[in-house]
């Protein structure tokens, strides 16, 4: 959600900012965001830092809103949430003291369902951080799942994982610690073919090891784990494992442009991919021979140009197609001040041109001179 839309504040991004804000000790952003101590958060200094946010909403009944909002979660002033106009803001406000006071007797004032599960959700979040036996105490099952979800992502704990009804959460749990521990053998466990295939992936590029990417069902996403891998190891034998003969092509040019190797670029094979690989290294390396391993000639034609960092007016000559052949004389002209290069020029436009650049200069110094 943007914070800025049309032109005008998101005071509905603003308001969960702030109510998640009061959450002291705990919760999805505390004090610690605020890089405060836990006792100066208790402070005035807090409550100034969250009226802040409420003096950057535009339009003046959200913004007064927003600050019986914050002084209420401040004091934990259910009175005040009360008497909100603005349904969301009121279901903020409930919800941000009965996080902060770990209370929850204030999520039953929310009359709308949903918001009153979340708001059970998120402070029992805050207890269960002590006490994840607490998720239990859910009767609807999604909500004790996610409940278990939350405190094991917070404390990478994958016996929290297990304790999820649902396979597809509990693979999923298991999908987003695995990568943190750096330890495929935790994706072994994972049933879900997608959450699987991801946690190989996520682990991997990492670890610089292909074996890991030989466990992905995906053909799609096996090969770019191949080619990552590959590109990041600098090593063209592991693109020879990629499926497809593009997909091959593309991971040798990649290595090649990474090592500026042009002998990588001749595994390539389809030609016109090969071509660009060459053209590619030859820029890279400034290094003008590799282009005549291009078999375009066109292109051939435009690396000799790319690649002419020693401006060798040679390279021009064996460009073919006149049009570059005559831009790359002009070029090196005025890079090298030579205007004999301008007498090499075929095309009457661009040899005017590159004469009249000339004649401006020497009129330029005989001023200067004078």
């Amino acid at each position: 959600m943007p914070f800025i839309a049309q032109g005008k504040t998101n005071w509905k991004f603003l308001l969960i900012v702030i109510v998640l804000a009061v959450i002291v000790g705990g919760g999805v952003l505390t004090w610690q965001y605020f890089e405060m101590s836990e006792e100066e958060a208790k402070t005035p200094m807090l409550a100034q830092l969250l009226l802040s946010f409420c003096d950057e909403i535009d339009e003046p009944e959200f913004r007064d809103e927003c600050y019986s909002g914050v002084a209420a979660a401040a004091k934990g002033d259910l009175s005040v949430c009360k008497e909100l106009t603005n349904w969301e803001l009121k279901v903020y406000c409930y919800f941000g003291i009965a996080v902060a006071n770990q209370d929850f007797s204030v999520c039953d004032e929310i009359q709308l369902k949903g918001f009153k599960e979340r708001c059970y959700l998120y402070t029992t979040y805050v207890i269960a951080k002590q006490d994840p036996s607490i998720c239990d105490e859910f009767q609807d099952l999604k909500l004790k799942d996610d409940c278990y979800w939350m405190i094991a992502n917070d404390k990478q704990d994958l016996s929290l994982c297990d304790k999820m009804q649902n396979e597809v959460s509990r693979d999923f749990c298991y999908s987003e610690i695995a990568p943190n521990k750096q330890d495929p053998s935790i994706c072994d466990e994972i049933q879900t073919q997608m959450f699987r295939d991801n946690c190989y992936y996520a682990i991997a590029p990492n670890k610089q090891d292909p074996s890991i990417c030989d466990k992905i069902q995906e053909e799609s996403k096996r090969d770019i784990c191949y080619h990552d891998i590959a590109q990041t190891k600098q090593d063209p034998s592991i693109c020879d494992k990629i499926q497809t003969q593009a997909g091959q092509d593309i991971c040798y040019r990649s290595v090649a442009e990474i090592k500026q190797d042009p002998f990588v670029c001749a595994k390539i094979q389809h030609q016109g991919r090969r071509d660009d690989c060459y053209w590619d290294v030859a820029a890279i390396k400034q290094d003008p021979p590799i282009c005549d391993k291009i078999r375009s000639q066109t292109m051939k034609d435009g690396c000799y140009y790319v690649a002419q960092a020693k401006q060798d007016p040679s390279l021009c000559d064996k460009i073919h197609d006149q049009m570059i052949k005559d831009i790359c004389y002009e070029h090196i002209a005025r890079v090298k001040q030579d205007p004999s290069l301008c007498d090499k020029i075929q095309n009457l436009v661009t040899k005017f041109t590159c004469d009249e650049y000339f004649i401006r200069r020497n009129h330029e110094n005989k001023n200067f001179n004078w």
